[in-house]
């Protein structure tokens, strides 16, 4: 072998090891819902730049995001390690326009059965409004509510309702498990028994992490 076919043979040796040692990057998903004005994009903006931070600020390469709302948006934000140095996971931040039917369809391509499991939500209410909290929380819980069934599908086993299923047992047993960081418990012993929710706790269990 000629000594130009050795060096490309270490080259792509080189490259190929790098990408055999490399981490995954895992995919996430984050879903903003909000009312008209509730400042959705003013959220999303935030989290882009304070995901940028450790890199791109420093170039004044924020990315922009449209003050217009469509009806569905997408953007993507990096969650590096503590050093900031690496990429450990990759959100893909989705925005919802509005709860009107034509928009809610479009959930379909953010919620289903594969990545499903990797799903946050996010809800922001109008703190101009604040009498309009209830009803605008209640509603777009409905909405996802919806898309869950959607997700699920027909009656009986599906991959969609086996992946819903699975996320539901996740939440609640985390909030069974849950103690406050400053309550004397002994963690061992709350791990062996795990108590029933209280009343009014989980009683619309979507099996998603909903932030308000």
């Amino acid at each position: 072998m000629t000594e130009a076919g050795t060096s490309e043979t270490n080259l792509w040796e080189t490259v190929l090891r790098k990408v055999g040692t490399s981490k995954a990057v895992a995919q996430k998903k984050l879903l903003v819902l909000g009312d008209a004005g509730s400042g959705k994009t003013s959220v999303v903006r935030q989290l882009l730049q304070a995901s940028q931070q450790a890199s791109d600020v420093r170039s004044g390469a924020v990315e922009a995001v449209s003050e217009h709302d469509l009806a569905l948006s997408y953007s993507y934000m990096d969650v590096r390690d503590e050093d900031g140095e690496e990429i450990v996971a990759r959100v893909g931040v989705y925005q919802l326009a509005s709860d009107r039917t034509t928009d809610r369809e479009l959930l379909q391509f953010v919620l289903d059965a594969q990545t499903f499991g990797a799903a946050a939500i996010v809800v922001v209410l109008d703190w101009s409004r604040p009498w309009r909290f209830v009803k605008s929380l209640l509603r777009w819980v409905h909405v996802l509510s919806a898309a869950v069934d959607a997700v699920c599908g027909e009656s009986g086993w599906t991959p969609g309702r086996a992946a819903v299923d699975e996320c539901r047992e996740r939440l609640e047993r985390f909030l069974q498990e849950y103690t406050d960081a400053d309550a004397d418990v002994d963690v061992g012993r709350a791990a062996d028994v795990l108590l029933p929710l209280g009343a009014g706790v989980l009683e619309a269990n979507l099996g998603l992490p909903i932030v308000v």
